[in-house]
């Protein structure tokens, strides 16, 4: 077992006592027996992908239970509420992420992982319609074998294998890895949410105030062109 995973069923127990609910309780939620919520609280079994679908139909935070990270919202948020095609969506987070690469770039900021971290995002949607497999997306993106796959996310062959042909769900310690190892967000692999923009927020929130409203109007003139145009640049942040 991935030794940083611990982490992953103490932010299960300190969720459920937060809500002041037994584990016999929880384990409802889950769809599990109490014996078994007891398991997968002290980590001695892997919370499956069934247990994070409950977790997450119950209202619990998936992102958070598996990165320890909080959600973080902004004003890159709202320009992308604005739109309700994906297509558009995707170009207006290519706009959004070069220009947080100028921004990141001109303060000298150390942060450019992080946008090519949601830069790959981008890349996932639009591989989607070549095949059904969200793995085989992911690995093409990151342009490896299915060998090279499975040693990353720490599993054998054959079970990257099943999982890349849907014949097999990952677990929690699975996304923790995708996350931590590839830097894809675990809401991927849940149907919820193909964007990423928590990390790229709070680049934006730390620039100077100046430099914020400079952005800003690059944003909002390359959305104002894009509209007018009908058409979607091709760039990049590599």
């Amino acid at each position: 077992m991935n030794t940083y995973y611990s982490e992953v069923p103490q932010r299960l127990c300190a969720y459920r006592k937060a809500l002041k609910m037994t584990q016999t309780e929880m384990s409802e939620r889950l769809g599990v027996k109490q014996d078994h919520y007891s398991r997968l609280e002290s980590g001695k079994t892997l919370l499956s992908y069934r247990n994070l679908l409950c977790f997450m139909r119950s209202g619990g935070d998936i992102y958070y239970l598996i990165t320890g990270k909080e959600r973080y919202t902004g004003v890159l948020d709202v320009y992308l509420d604005n739109f309700k095609r994906l297509r558009d969506k995707v170009e207006i987070v290519k706009l959004i992420l070069w220009t947080t690469y100028q921004g990141a770039s001109y303060e000298k900021s150390n942060e450019v992982y992080e946008i090519k971290r949601a830069w790959k995002h981008i890349e996932l949607i639009e591989n989607e319609k070549k095949t059904n497999s969200i793995w085989k997306n992911i690995r093409n993106v990151e342009g490896v074998s299915q060998q090279r796959m499975a040693e990353r996310l720490d599993i054998n062959i054959k079970r990257y294998q099943r999982m890349e042909n849907l014949r097999t769900k990952p677990d929690a310690e699975i996304l923790h890895s995708l996350f931590f190892d590839l830097g894809y967000s675990p809401l991927v692999m849940m149907k919820q949410d193909m964007f990423y923009l928590d990390e790229i927020n709070k680049i934006w929130d730390g620039f100077p105030e100046k430099t914020r409203e400079r952005l800003e109007g690059v944003i909002e003139q390359g959305i104002k062109l894009m509209e007018e145009s009908g058409s979607a640049s091709k760039w990049s942040v590599y």
